[in-house]
């Protein structure tokens, strides 16, 4: 009984644990895309404040690699619709068919299990 009730719970906690980080990424999306601003074309005065954003940024990735979560790998690799999910398709002298060319989104895995796919483009010469 006391075996069977640690591993329940141990169960329940991942799955809190998968469910409050997977509500955590859009945040972290959002990060992404505010520090994509050109740097060279901020004032002063942003710059400073641009940068405490980036601090606060890394500590949270930070927290969430902690706790065992990481970034999926995508560009270059072949196609695995258990990482990735295919939004497009697109001719590509770089790439062989079926290969990850571009990343749209970011995906990422708890530990082996994947939290959500990476949004990815997918080459196809046909």
């Amino acid at each position: 009984y006391k075996k069977r009730t640690a591993a329940e719970k141990l169960q329940i906690s991942e799955v809190v644990k998968m469910d409050v980080i997977s509500s955590i990424l859009p945040v972290i999306d959002n990060f992404e895309r505010a520090l994509q601003v050109p740097q060279d074309k901020v004032a002063d005065d942003v710059k400073s404040f641009i940068d405490g954003y980036e601090m606060i940024y890394k500590q949270l990735l930070g927290v969430l690699e902690k706790e065992g979560v990481t970034k999926i790998d995508a560009v270059g690799k072949p196609f695995d619709p258990n990482y990735h999910q295919a939004v497009m398709r697109v001719p590509s002298d770089e790439y062989d068919d079926d290969v990850v060319v571009e990343v749209l989104q970011e995906g990422y895995l708890l530990g082996d299990k994947t939290l959500r796919p990476a949004m990815v483009k997918v080459a196809f010469n046909g």
